[in-house]
Protein backbone atom coordinates (compact mmCIF):
# COMPACT_ATOMS: atom_id res chain seq x y z
CA UNK A 1 0.00 0.00 0.00
CA UNK A 2 2.99 2.72 0.27
CA UNK A 3 2.51 5.11 -2.04
CA UNK A 4 -0.51 4.70 -3.02
CA UNK A 5 -3.10 7.24 -3.50
CA UNK A 6 -5.63 8.26 -0.99
CA UNK A 7 -8.48 9.90 -0.21
CA UNK A 8 -8.53 13.54 1.83
CA UNK A 9 -11.42 15.06 2.65
CA UNK A 10 -11.08 18.91 2.39
CA UNK A 11 -13.50 20.31 4.92
CA UNK A 12 -12.63 24.62 4.77
CA UNK A 13 -15.23 26.93 5.13
CA UNK A 14 -13.88 29.14 2.76
CA UNK A 15 -14.71 27.98 -1.10
CA UNK A 16 -11.22 29.52 -2.34
CA UNK A 17 -9.16 28.07 0.50
CA UNK A 18 -10.82 24.51 -0.65
CA UNK A 19 -10.38 24.93 -4.11
CA UNK A 20 -6.71 25.26 -3.33
CA UNK A 21 -6.15 22.45 -1.02
CA UNK A 22 -7.93 20.08 -3.49
CA UNK A 23 -5.82 21.21 -6.72
CA UNK A 24 -2.71 20.72 -4.51
CA UNK A 25 -3.66 17.37 -3.22
CA UNK A 26 -4.21 16.31 -6.78
CA UNK A 27 -0.66 17.29 -7.68
CA UNK A 28 0.58 15.11 -5.14
CA UNK A 29 -1.43 12.01 -6.72
CA UNK A 30 -4.57 11.80 -4.21
CA UNK A 31 -8.08 12.04 -4.76
CA UNK A 32 -9.66 14.88 -2.92
CA UNK A 33 -13.72 14.96 -1.31
CA UNK A 34 -15.38 18.02 -0.17
CA UNK A 35 -18.29 16.25 1.89
CA UNK A 36 -21.00 17.64 3.75
CA UNK A 37 -20.26 16.23 7.49
CA UNK A 38 -23.51 17.05 9.27
CA UNK A 39 -25.41 14.50 6.29
CA UNK A 40 -22.56 12.12 5.74
CA UNK A 41 -23.26 8.60 7.31
CA UNK A 42 -20.33 7.82 9.81
CA UNK A 43 -20.00 4.01 8.15
CA UNK A 44 -19.19 6.23 4.75
CA UNK A 45 -16.13 7.57 5.94
CA UNK A 46 -14.48 4.18 5.76
CA UNK A 47 -12.42 5.06 2.57
CA UNK A 48 -11.16 8.67 3.85
CA UNK A 49 -7.71 8.45 4.94
CA UNK A 50 -7.54 12.29 6.06
CA UNK A 51 -9.31 15.19 6.85
CA UNK A 52 -7.89 18.68 6.81
CA UNK A 53 -11.00 20.91 8.57
CA UNK A 54 -9.91 24.71 9.76
CA UNK A 55 -11.15 26.20 12.84
CA UNK A 56 -14.68 27.34 12.22
CA UNK A 57 -15.89 23.78 10.72
CA UNK A 58 -14.50 22.21 13.04
CA UNK A 59 -16.37 24.62 16.28
CA UNK A 60 -19.58 23.15 14.62
CA UNK A 61 -18.43 19.72 13.73
CA UNK A 62 -15.55 18.70 15.34
CA UNK A 63 -16.79 16.54 18.04
CA UNK A 64 -18.83 14.45 14.86
CA UNK A 65 -15.75 14.29 13.69
CA UNK A 66 -13.70 13.21 16.70
CA UNK A 67 -16.48 10.78 17.20
CA UNK A 68 -16.12 9.03 13.54
CA UNK A 69 -12.64 8.95 13.96
CA UNK A 70 -12.96 6.58 17.21
CA UNK A 71 -15.46 4.47 15.35
CA UNK A 72 -12.93 3.95 12.60
CA UNK A 73 -11.15 0.10 12.15
CA UNK A 74 -8.24 2.14 10.58
CA UNK A 75 -6.10 5.21 11.64
CA UNK A 76 -8.38 8.27 10.27
CA UNK A 77 -5.83 11.51 10.45
CA UNK A 78 -7.44 14.56 11.53
CA UNK A 79 -5.19 17.83 10.62
CA UNK A 80 -6.76 21.25 11.58
CA UNK A 81 -5.13 24.75 10.11
CA UNK A 82 -5.90 27.30 12.85
CA UNK A 83 -4.71 31.45 13.09
CA UNK A 84 -3.14 31.70 16.17
CA UNK A 85 -0.89 29.34 18.11
CA UNK A 86 -2.64 29.69 21.46
CA UNK A 87 -5.34 27.25 20.70
CA UNK A 88 -3.06 24.65 19.34
CA UNK A 89 -2.40 22.85 23.01
CA UNK A 90 -6.93 22.85 22.79
CA UNK A 91 -7.11 21.03 19.62
CA UNK A 92 -4.33 18.73 20.23
CA UNK A 93 -6.67 17.86 23.62
CA UNK A 94 -9.29 17.67 21.88
CA UNK A 95 -8.15 14.50 19.70
CA UNK A 96 -6.71 16.27 16.58
CA UNK A 97 -3.62 14.50 15.22
CA UNK A 98 -1.89 17.75 13.89
CA UNK A 99 -2.27 21.47 13.59
CA UNK A 100 -1.36 23.70 10.90
CA UNK A 101 -0.77 27.67 11.08
CA UNK A 102 -2.67 29.57 8.29
CA UNK A 103 -1.28 30.57 5.80
CA UNK A 104 -0.40 27.02 5.17
CA UNK A 105 2.98 26.80 2.82
CA UNK A 106 2.88 23.81 0.49
CA UNK A 107 6.31 22.51 1.94
CA UNK A 108 5.01 22.17 5.49
CA UNK A 109 0.98 20.74 4.55
CA UNK A 110 3.28 18.01 2.35
CA UNK A 111 5.21 17.24 5.06
CA UNK A 112 2.58 16.85 7.38
CA UNK A 113 0.42 15.11 4.86
CA UNK A 114 3.38 12.06 4.20
CA UNK A 115 3.44 11.82 8.04
CA UNK A 116 -0.28 11.33 8.60
CA UNK A 117 -0.72 8.77 5.38
CA UNK A 118 1.85 6.69 6.59
CA UNK A 119 0.81 6.09 9.49
CA UNK A 120 -2.52 5.50 7.98
CA UNK A 121 -0.89 2.80 5.87
CA UNK A 122 0.64 1.28 8.58
CA UNK A 123 -2.70 0.94 10.10
CA UNK A 124 -4.30 -0.49 7.02
CA UNK A 125 -1.72 -3.20 6.94
CA UNK A 126 -2.01 -4.25 10.40
CA UNK A 127 -5.75 -4.57 9.99
CA UNK A 128 -5.34 -6.60 6.96
CA UNK A 129 -3.08 -8.70 8.92
CA UNK A 130 -5.42 -9.42 11.65
CA UNK A 131 -8.20 -9.45 9.66
CA UNK A 132 -6.59 -12.70 7.37
CA UNK A 133 -5.49 -14.19 10.97
CA UNK A 134 -9.02 -13.83 12.12
CA UNK A 135 -10.01 -15.19 9.13
CA UNK A 136 -8.09 -18.49 9.27
CA UNK A 137 -8.95 -19.29 12.62
CA UNK A 138 -12.82 -18.74 12.35
CA UNK A 139 -12.17 -20.80 8.75
CA UNK A 140 -10.48 -23.39 10.24
CA UNK A 141 -12.18 -23.97 13.57
CA UNK A 142 -14.75 -26.80 13.38
CA UNK A 143 -17.52 -24.96 15.28
CA UNK A 144 -20.04 -22.63 13.42
CA UNK A 145 -19.05 -19.30 14.38
CA UNK A 146 -20.86 -16.46 13.49
CA UNK A 147 -22.57 -12.71 13.84
CA UNK A 148 -26.05 -11.73 14.25
CA UNK A 149 -27.89 -8.34 14.03
CA UNK A 150 -30.90 -7.31 16.61
CA UNK A 151 -33.53 -8.79 14.01
CA UNK A 152 -31.23 -12.22 14.38
CA UNK A 153 -29.97 -11.71 10.49
CA UNK A 154 -26.13 -13.18 9.76
CA UNK A 155 -23.88 -10.79 9.29
CA UNK A 156 -20.56 -12.91 9.21
CA UNK A 157 -20.77 -16.70 9.55
CA UNK A 158 -18.27 -19.62 8.68
CA UNK A 159 -20.40 -21.56 7.18
CA UNK A 160 -20.19 -24.62 9.76
CA UNK A 161 -24.11 -24.59 10.91
CA UNK A 162 -23.92 -28.25 10.23
CA UNK A 163 -26.40 -30.46 10.74
CA UNK A 164 -28.66 -27.57 12.09
CA UNK A 165 -28.72 -25.88 8.77
CA UNK A 166 -31.83 -25.74 6.39
CA UNK A 167 -30.97 -24.99 2.77
CA UNK A 168 -27.37 -25.96 2.54
CA UNK A 169 -27.10 -24.44 -1.00
CA UNK A 170 -26.98 -20.84 0.28
CA UNK A 171 -24.72 -18.48 2.16
CA UNK A 172 -25.67 -17.50 5.48
CA UNK A 173 -24.74 -13.64 5.63
CA UNK A 174 -27.85 -11.82 4.94
CA UNK A 175 -30.36 -14.72 5.78
CA UNK A 176 -31.75 -14.81 9.02
CA UNK A 177 -31.94 -17.21 11.81
CA UNK A 178 -35.63 -18.20 11.22
CA UNK A 179 -34.27 -19.33 7.66
CA UNK A 180 -31.68 -21.14 8.69
CA UNK A 181 -32.40 -22.95 11.72
CA UNK A 182 -35.76 -25.56 12.74
CA UNK A 183 -38.44 -23.36 13.80
CA UNK A 184 -37.80 -24.58 17.78
CA UNK A 185 -34.37 -24.02 17.25
CA UNK A 186 -34.79 -20.40 15.91
CA UNK A 187 -37.25 -19.29 18.22
CA UNK A 188 -35.26 -20.33 21.18
CA UNK A 189 -32.29 -18.26 19.67
CA UNK A 190 -34.16 -14.92 19.38
CA UNK A 191 -35.46 -15.39 22.74
CA UNK A 192 -31.67 -15.17 23.67
CA UNK A 193 -30.50 -12.85 21.56
CA UNK A 194 -32.97 -10.45 22.59
CA UNK A 195 -31.25 -11.10 26.09
CA UNK A 196 -27.61 -10.30 25.04
CA UNK A 197 -28.79 -6.88 23.25
CA UNK A 198 -31.11 -6.03 26.61
CA UNK A 199 -29.00 -7.18 29.30
CA UNK A 200 -25.62 -6.47 27.36
CA UNK A 201 -24.11 -9.46 28.94
CA UNK A 202 -22.58 -13.20 27.55
CA UNK A 203 -24.52 -16.21 27.64
CA UNK A 204 -24.53 -20.02 27.19
CA UNK A 205 -27.23 -22.67 26.58
CA UNK A 206 -27.37 -26.13 24.83
CA UNK A 207 -30.19 -27.36 22.88
CA UNK A 208 -31.15 -31.07 21.37
CA UNK A 209 -32.42 -31.21 17.83
CA UNK A 210 -34.32 -34.33 17.10
CA UNK A 211 -33.20 -35.52 12.98
CA UNK A 212 -33.14 -38.40 10.89
CA UNK A 213 -34.29 -40.96 13.74
CA UNK A 214 -31.23 -39.41 16.28
CA UNK A 215 -31.02 -36.74 18.65
CA UNK A 216 -27.88 -33.85 18.02
CA UNK A 217 -26.63 -31.52 20.92
CA UNK A 218 -25.58 -28.26 20.51
CA UNK A 219 -23.66 -25.55 23.03
CA UNK A 220 -24.22 -22.34 22.16
CA UNK A 221 -22.10 -19.19 23.27
CA UNK A 222 -23.80 -15.64 22.50
CA UNK A 223 -22.05 -12.42 23.42
CA UNK A 224 -22.66 -8.75 22.70
CA UNK A 225 -20.30 -6.55 20.56
CA UNK A 226 -20.02 -3.09 21.11
CA UNK A 227 -19.77 -0.37 19.34
CA UNK A 228 -19.79 2.91 21.45
CA UNK A 229 -21.78 2.48 24.51
CA UNK A 230 -24.30 0.34 23.07
CA UNK A 231 -24.31 -3.19 21.27
CA UNK A 232 -23.80 -3.25 17.40
CA UNK A 233 -23.93 -7.19 16.77
CA UNK A 234 -24.09 -10.45 18.80
CA UNK A 235 -21.18 -12.88 18.44
CA UNK A 236 -21.83 -16.18 18.70
CA UNK A 237 -20.44 -19.86 18.73
CA UNK A 238 -22.09 -23.13 18.07
CA UNK A 239 -20.64 -26.29 18.77
CA UNK A 240 -21.99 -30.32 17.99
CA UNK A 241 -21.08 -31.66 21.32
CA UNK A 242 -23.33 -35.11 20.46
CA UNK A 243 -20.28 -37.08 20.47
CA UNK A 244 -19.58 -35.73 23.94
CA UNK A 245 -23.25 -36.20 25.25
CA UNK A 246 -23.26 -39.69 24.02
CA UNK A 247 -19.91 -40.23 25.58
CA UNK A 248 -21.51 -39.17 29.24
CA UNK A 249 -24.94 -41.30 28.41
CA UNK A 250 -22.63 -44.42 28.03
CA UNK A 251 -20.47 -43.33 30.88
CA UNK A 252 -23.55 -42.89 33.52
CA UNK A 253 -24.86 -46.33 31.68
CA UNK A 254 -22.08 -48.10 32.74
CA UNK A 255 -21.44 -46.24 36.27
CA UNK A 256 -25.22 -47.21 36.97
CA UNK A 257 -24.52 -51.13 35.90
CA UNK A 258 -21.85 -50.82 38.28
CA UNK A 259 -24.05 -49.52 40.82
CA UNK A 260 -26.70 -52.30 40.64
CA UNK A 261 -23.58 -54.77 40.80
CA UNK A 262 -22.09 -53.17 43.73
CA UNK A 263 -25.28 -52.61 45.62
CA UNK A 264 -26.52 -56.50 44.83
CA UNK A 265 -22.60 -57.60 45.91
CA UNK A 266 -23.46 -55.56 48.79
CA UNK A 267 -26.74 -57.21 49.25
CA UNK A 268 -25.17 -60.57 48.97
CA UNK A 269 -22.53 -60.44 51.40
CA UNK A 270 -25.21 -59.07 53.83
CA UNK A 271 -26.98 -61.88 53.32
CA UNK A 272 -24.29 -64.72 53.38
CA UNK A 273 -23.31 -62.80 56.95
CA UNK A 274 -26.67 -63.55 58.10
CA UNK A 275 -26.22 -67.50 57.29
CA UNK A 276 -23.10 -67.84 59.10
CA UNK A 277 -24.73 -65.85 62.01
CA UNK A 278 -27.52 -68.27 61.82
CA UNK A 279 -25.18 -71.37 61.51
CA UNK A 280 -23.26 -70.75 64.52
CA UNK A 281 -26.54 -69.71 66.64
CA UNK A 282 -27.74 -73.12 65.74
CA UNK A 283 -24.70 -74.87 66.50
CA UNK A 284 -24.97 -73.04 70.02
CA UNK A 285 -28.24 -74.23 70.86
CA UNK A 286 -26.94 -77.47 71.32
CA UNK A 287 -23.96 -76.53 73.63
CA UNK A 288 -24.25 -76.87 77.50
CA UNK A 289 -21.16 -74.82 78.52
CA UNK A 290 -21.98 -70.90 79.26
CA UNK A 291 -18.40 -69.79 78.29
CA UNK A 292 -18.45 -71.41 74.85
CA UNK A 293 -22.22 -70.33 74.24
CA UNK A 294 -21.07 -66.97 75.48
CA UNK A 295 -18.10 -66.89 72.96
CA UNK A 296 -20.37 -68.28 70.26
CA UNK A 297 -22.87 -65.24 71.49
CA UNK A 298 -19.58 -62.69 70.67
CA UNK A 299 -18.80 -64.04 67.27
CA UNK A 300 -22.65 -63.36 66.27
CA UNK A 301 -22.26 -59.90 67.32
CA UNK A 302 -19.19 -58.99 65.39
CA UNK A 303 -20.22 -60.63 62.23
CA UNK A 304 -23.89 -58.79 62.63
CA UNK A 305 -21.73 -55.46 63.18
CA UNK A 306 -20.05 -55.92 59.91
CA UNK A 307 -23.36 -56.99 57.97
CA UNK A 308 -25.29 -53.97 59.01
CA UNK A 309 -22.40 -51.71 57.42
CA UNK A 310 -23.09 -53.90 54.11
CA UNK A 311 -26.90 -53.35 54.81
CA UNK A 312 -26.22 -49.71 54.85
CA UNK A 313 -24.33 -49.75 51.59
CA UNK A 314 -26.66 -51.33 50.37
CA UNK A 315 -29.75 -48.87 51.58
CA UNK A 316 -27.84 -46.26 51.28
CA UNK A 317 -27.22 -43.21 48.54
CA UNK A 318 -23.84 -43.72 47.83
CA UNK A 319 -21.65 -46.80 47.59
CA UNK A 320 -18.69 -45.37 49.26
CA UNK A 321 -19.57 -43.83 52.50
CA UNK A 322 -22.00 -45.46 55.59
CA UNK A 323 -23.73 -42.93 57.84
CA UNK A 324 -21.97 -43.64 60.86
CA UNK A 325 -24.83 -42.11 62.75
CA UNK A 326 -27.44 -44.20 61.78
CA UNK A 327 -25.55 -47.12 61.38
CA UNK A 328 -24.38 -46.99 65.08
CA UNK A 329 -27.94 -46.33 66.34
CA UNK A 330 -28.78 -49.43 64.12
CA UNK A 331 -25.99 -51.18 66.07
CA UNK A 332 -27.15 -50.03 69.57
CA UNK A 333 -30.81 -52.01 68.70
CA UNK A 334 -28.80 -55.02 67.73
CA UNK A 335 -26.64 -55.16 70.62
CA UNK A 336 -29.48 -54.15 73.21
CA UNK A 337 -31.58 -57.65 71.56
CA UNK A 338 -28.49 -59.74 71.69
CA UNK A 339 -28.02 -58.52 75.63
CA UNK A 340 -31.65 -58.29 76.58
CA UNK A 341 -32.07 -60.41 79.87
CA UNK A 342 -29.87 -57.47 81.01
CA UNK A 343 -31.14 -54.55 78.52
CA UNK A 344 -33.89 -53.24 81.55
CA UNK A 345 -30.82 -52.82 84.52
CA UNK A 346 -28.35 -51.23 81.77
CA UNK A 347 -29.17 -48.98 79.34
CA UNK A 348 -27.47 -47.75 76.03
CA UNK A 349 -27.34 -44.01 75.63
CA UNK A 350 -26.27 -42.16 72.62
CA UNK A 351 -25.11 -38.94 71.89
CA UNK A 352 -24.02 -38.66 68.34
CA UNK A 353 -23.65 -36.19 65.41
CA UNK A 354 -24.13 -36.83 61.78
CA UNK A 355 -20.94 -38.32 60.20
CA UNK A 356 -20.35 -40.06 56.91
CA UNK A 357 -16.96 -42.34 56.62
CA UNK A 358 -15.76 -44.45 54.28
CA UNK A 359 -16.61 -48.51 54.57
CA UNK A 360 -12.40 -48.99 55.99
CA UNK A 361 -13.26 -46.39 58.90
CA UNK A 362 -16.97 -48.12 59.62
CA UNK A 363 -16.09 -51.85 59.85
CA UNK A 364 -13.11 -51.49 62.61
CA UNK A 365 -15.63 -48.76 64.31
CA UNK A 366 -18.90 -51.08 64.42
CA UNK A 367 -16.39 -53.92 66.07
CA UNK A 368 -14.35 -51.40 68.59
CA UNK A 369 -18.04 -50.38 69.61
CA UNK A 370 -19.27 -53.91 69.91
CA UNK A 371 -16.39 -55.32 71.86
CA UNK A 372 -16.04 -52.22 74.63
CA UNK A 373 -20.20 -52.46 75.15
CA UNK A 374 -20.02 -56.15 75.15
CA UNK A 375 -17.06 -55.91 77.90
CA UNK A 376 -19.19 -53.47 79.58
CA UNK A 377 -22.40 -55.52 79.96
CA UNK A 378 -20.41 -58.38 80.86
CA UNK A 379 -17.49 -56.88 83.55
CA UNK A 380 -19.16 -52.90 84.44
CA UNK A 381 -22.10 -53.86 86.06
CA UNK A 382 -21.47 -57.45 88.28
CA UNK A 383 -24.92 -58.53 90.41
CA UNK A 384 -28.33 -56.65 89.88
CA UNK A 385 -25.93 -53.75 89.20
CA UNK A 386 -28.09 -50.59 87.24
CA UNK A 387 -25.79 -48.21 84.77
CA UNK A 388 -25.59 -46.97 81.27
CA UNK A 389 -23.21 -47.02 78.66
CA UNK A 390 -22.89 -43.88 76.75
CA UNK A 391 -22.02 -43.90 73.02
CA UNK A 392 -20.53 -40.25 71.60
CA UNK A 393 -19.81 -39.42 68.05
CA UNK A 394 -18.22 -35.91 67.54
CA UNK A 395 -17.18 -33.73 64.72
CA UNK A 396 -13.55 -31.75 66.13
CA UNK A 397 -11.92 -31.31 62.51
CA UNK A 398 -11.14 -35.30 63.20
CA UNK A 399 -13.67 -37.86 64.09
CA UNK A 400 -14.13 -38.86 67.54
CA UNK A 401 -15.94 -42.03 69.31
CA UNK A 402 -16.08 -42.24 72.75
CA UNK A 403 -17.52 -45.50 74.13
CA UNK A 404 -17.95 -45.42 78.30
CA UNK A 405 -20.20 -46.82 81.51
CA UNK A 406 -20.39 -45.59 84.86
CA UNK A 407 -20.05 -49.16 86.04
CA UNK A 408 -17.46 -50.41 88.72
CA UNK A 409 -14.74 -49.28 86.28
CA UNK A 410 -11.50 -50.60 85.41
CA UNK A 411 -8.66 -52.32 87.59
CA UNK A 412 -6.01 -50.37 89.73
CA UNK A 413 -3.20 -49.38 87.66
CA UNK A 414 -4.63 -49.82 84.70
CA UNK A 415 -2.83 -48.72 81.44
CA UNK A 416 -3.47 -48.74 78.10
CA UNK A 417 -1.00 -50.72 76.17
CA UNK A 418 0.46 -52.24 79.31
CA UNK A 419 -2.92 -54.10 81.25
CA UNK A 420 -4.95 -55.54 77.96
CA UNK A 421 -7.40 -58.21 78.00
CA UNK A 422 -7.67 -59.92 74.88
CA UNK A 423 -11.00 -58.15 73.96
CA UNK A 424 -9.11 -54.46 74.69
CA UNK A 425 -6.13 -55.86 72.63
CA UNK A 426 -8.18 -56.44 69.67
CA UNK A 427 -9.68 -52.70 70.41
CA UNK A 428 -6.05 -51.55 69.83
CA UNK A 429 -5.29 -53.26 67.36
CA UNK A 430 -8.70 -52.03 64.92
CA UNK A 431 -7.78 -48.24 66.49
CA UNK A 432 -4.11 -48.25 65.26
CA UNK A 433 -3.79 -50.14 62.37
CA UNK A 434 -7.52 -50.40 61.01
CA UNK A 435 -8.18 -46.64 61.39
CA UNK A 436 -4.77 -45.67 62.03
CA UNK A 437 -6.04 -43.49 65.18
CA UNK A 438 -5.13 -43.36 68.86
CA UNK A 439 -7.27 -44.62 71.98
CA UNK A 440 -7.19 -42.98 75.56
CA UNK A 441 -8.56 -43.85 78.59
CA UNK A 442 -10.74 -40.72 79.79
CA UNK A 443 -10.29 -39.97 83.78
CA UNK A 444 -13.90 -40.38 85.03
CA UNK A 445 -16.31 -42.31 87.03
CA UNK A 446 -16.56 -45.68 85.59
CA UNK A 447 -14.94 -46.39 82.42
CA UNK A 448 -14.45 -44.78 79.54
CA UNK A 449 -12.21 -44.36 76.07
CA UNK A 450 -11.66 -41.88 73.62
CA UNK A 451 -10.90 -42.48 70.16
CA UNK A 452 -9.69 -40.55 67.25
CA UNK A 453 -9.21 -40.64 64.00
CA UNK A 454 -9.73 -39.08 60.67
CA UNK A 455 -10.88 -41.12 57.39
CA UNK A 456 -9.99 -40.07 53.91
CA UNK A 457 -13.53 -39.88 52.92
CA UNK A 458 -14.65 -37.70 56.10
CA UNK A 459 -18.00 -35.82 55.57
CA UNK A 460 -20.17 -34.22 58.24
CA UNK A 461 -23.45 -34.36 57.51
CA UNK A 462 -25.72 -31.53 57.77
Amino acid sequence: MAGSAHTIAVLFFNPTDRELLGDFIASLGHRTVFPDISRVDSRKWAGISLVIIDEPTARRHGKRLIDIKKRSETFLGLLIGVREKTVIPLWMKLGFDDVLLLPLTKAELRARLSTLLHVREQSCELVEQHGAMFKALVESSSDHIFILNEKGVFLLSNGKAGPLERGKDVALPGRSIHEVFPPGVAGFIAGQLGRVFSDKEALEFDLSVCGKGEIGYYLFTLFPIFRGDGVWAAGGICRDITRLRQGEERLKATIREKEVLLRELCHRTKNNMQVIMSMLHMQSLGIKDEGVREAFGEIENKIQSMALVHQKLYQGKSLSRVDLKDYIQDLVRYLSRSYREDSERIRIRTDLEGVSVSIDSAVPCGLIINELVSNAFKHAFPGKRKGEILISLKRRGEIELGVGDDGIGLPEGFVIGKSLTLGLSTVVTLVEHQLRGEIERVRAEGTRFRIRFKDPSYKARV
